[in-house]
């Protein structure tokens, strides 16, 4: 388990926080945060994601 895995899982687990704060109280978030939020999840998915799938695939 390398420093760049780490820092991944810690970002993963800090959006999905945040996502969840943005779930339960979507009235207090503005519109571009929201967007942002999902742009970062979505992000942090395949930027996980690729890397394992690419390690598969050989």
């Amino acid at each position: 388990m390398n420093l760049k895995h780490v820092g991944n899982v810690i970002f993963i687990v800090g959006t999905l926080a945040l996502a969840g704060w943005v779930v339960t109280s979507p009235d207090s978030v503005p519109t571009p945060v929201l967007a942002v939020m999902i742009a970062l999840c979505v992000a942090a998915l395949v930027a996980t994601f690729v890397p394992l799938l690419r390690r598969r695939s050989r």
